[in-house]
């Protein structure tokens, strides 16, 4: 009872304190999710972990409001929380990564951006002691750390096969959040969030600050019901329910108009093909896909309404004042930071970048890496997703499981999301992408062998 209201008694307490100042019923629930995470810790990492999965969604859906007094949002408390708790978790353990994948490139990765912002905060604090820019490119340091400590800490938490079916059960249920009010959206049931897409297209964005948000975890809830589905007896029912809400989850994403599932949807379709050595499988699902852009009227609306631009562009019929505008004027924007990017100083662009806090407003991973960080860990982070790819293809046909081929899916879909937004800036998208890429490259690598015991032969009596 004593260890009860130890648990309760803080959550109640910083719950109610979060409620005074703001009005989003959200925001006590999140908060008391955070108490009770800290509580569970000292001694359930493993389930301290899983509530910080399970619960994300709610957290991250808190984005408009911040605690009284301290000024903050959940989601920078909890992008700061994860870190730091796998550093923890890290050295009370003193766990070692001897076996992991990629360990050495990621350490060196992670070191670079300490290096750069390090640097950054120097020449800042010479031009203006009191900037106040410094505050941000801390908090991009902990961003980006996030994903890469989901890909040190998983495998040591959930070693076992159970320890993983735990965790995908868990994915799929924080999924319930995100779907189900995208699904009341969709259906009229509340106003929500819209975010406004090209031609006037009203992207699905719930309760999130935007469609990539919102994307991002049901993308998370599909990935987690694949690989669940593939990998683990269901009952007829369990099964039935999963398909259920694997359909739901599609109707959100298409009403999310996300022009990088749709990419990420047909190059899985190809790599299914090509690892499963079904090679008629992929022509034909992508030959089909085609074809309902001229039989099925709402895929014809997407499809027009999303990439009309483009479609122009390669007719040739797009003006050549508004080829600045494709995806979403992305382009017109990459080429002015590039330009920037060439009057600077050369030695500032190998080793550290020019401004290591410019954030999401490259709406481009790469680019973001080349100008915060630098050529030498834009070029680090390339080699890192070549050693994960080509390790992922080598556990896929040592091992021929979902889990394995699900994961080049995924590392092929943040490839993609990074050509358009900033995913390693996104702590709820790089917990997943990383978390699962990490369990299916170094499963065995927290695991203790058994050992075989030599059987002792009994003496025998020898009658004399």
């Amino acid at each position: 009872m004593l260890n009860v209201f130890k648990i309760l008694g803080p959550v109640i307490v910083l719950g109610l304190l979060a409620y005074f100042g703001t009005t989003s019923p959200l925001i006590p629930i999140a908060t008391a999710i955070v108490a009770a995470f800290l509580v569970l810790l000292a001694r359930h990492p493993q389930r301290a972990m899983l509530l910080l999965f399970v619960t994300k969604p709610i957290v991250d859906a808190t984005w408009a409001f911040r605690i009284p007094i301290l000024e903050l949002t959940l989601l920078q408390i909890s992008g700061v929380v994860f870190p730091v708790t796998v550093i923890l978790i890290i050295v009370t353990h003193r766990v070692h990564f001897v076996k992991l994948v990629g360990r050495k490139t990621i350490f060196f990765f992670i070191a670079i951006n300490v290096f750069s912002l390090l640097t950054y905060m120097v020449n800042t604090f010479i031009e203006d002691p009191i900037d106040l820019k410094i505050v941000p490119s801390i908090m991009v340091l902990f961003q980006v750390l996030n994903g890469f400590c989901a890909y040190l800490i998983m495998p040591y938490l959930f070693p076992k096969d159970e320890d993983r079916k735990k965790f995908f059960l868990v994915l799929i249920v924080a999924g319930l959040f995100p779907v189900l009010t995208g699904i009341l959206q969709v259906v009229g049931v509340y106003q929500g969030r819209l975010y406004k897409g090209t031609q006037g297209t009203q992207r699905l964005s719930a309760f999130y600050y935007d469609m990539h948000t919102l994307r991002g975890f049901a993308t998370q809830t599909v990935f987690a019901i694949l690989i669940y589905l593939r990998t683990w007896r269901q009952s007829y029912i369990q099964k039935y329910m999963l398909l259920s809400f694997l359909g739901l989850t599609l109707i959100v994403l298409y009403y999310c108009y996300s022009k990088a599932f749709l990419a990420t949807a047909l190059f899985g379709i190809l790599a299914y093909s090509i690892y499963t050595k079904k090679y008629f499988v992929g022509p034909l699902l992508l030959l089909l896909l085609i074809s309902t852009y001229f039989f099925v009227d709402p895929i014809t609306a997407f499809i027009d309404q999303n990439f009309f631009k483009e479609m122009m562009f390669f007719e040739g019929t797009l003006d050549e004042q508004n080829t600045g505008t494709l995806l979403a004027g992305r382009l017109s924007r990459w080429d002015l930071l590039l330009s920037r990017a060439d009057t600077g100083d050369l030695m500032a662009l190998i080793f550290t970048g020019y401004y290591y806090g410019i954030g999401s407003v490259t709406h481009n991973e790469f680019l973001r890496i080349l100008l915060g960080n630098g050529i030498l860990a834009l070029v680090t982070y390339c080699a890192l997703i070549v050693i994960l790819f080509r390790q992922l293809s080598t556990t896929y046909f040592k091992q021929k499981d979902a889990l394995s081929l699900i994961s080049i899916v995924i590392l092929i879909s943040l490839l993609v999301d990074s050509t358009g937004i900033v995913p390693l800036l996104r702590p709820g998208y790089t917990w997943w992408v990383f978390g699962i890429i990490s369990l299916a490259l170094n499963r065995d690598a927290f695991v203790k062998p058994k050992v075989l015991e030599t059987p002792v032969a009994k003496p025998k009596l020898v009658l004399v």
